[in-house]
């Protein structure tokens, strides 16, 4: 099996304006099944971590998504993802980070 490549993340990237409950989107490879995704706020550190299985809504083929279901507080944001293969517990490369903005109520 060949080795995991860095994800490649699509959305929100580039300081997008989101609203507090934002959905994440990236790329992978077909042979992950899982990948963990970790939220940053800028001034108050890691406000989300999430193990997403592979399955509808989620991860299907090279194409995924994650929807946030709690608001996240105001602020600017960063955040990355890692894929993992459950079979040899093998884990890939963070993606490089992709930043996004909360505006403040």
């Amino acid at each position: 099996v060949p080795p995991m490549p860095q994800p490649t993340l699509l959305a929100p990237i580039l300081g997008d304006r989101v609203d507090p409950e934002p959905v994440f989107f990236w790329n992978t490879t077909l042979s992950v099944d899982q990948c963990m995704l970790e939220v940053n706020h800028n001034t108050l550190g890691t406000v989300l971590t999430a193990t997403v299985q592979a399955g509808p809504g989620a991860g299907q083929g090279i194409n995924w998504a994650y929807a946030v279901i709690h608001c996240l507080p105001g602020g600017d944001y960063t955040w990355r993802v890692r894929p993992y293969r459950a079979a040899g517990g093998e884990a890939g490369p963070w993606s490089g980070g992709g930043t996004f903005e909360i505006p403040y109520p």
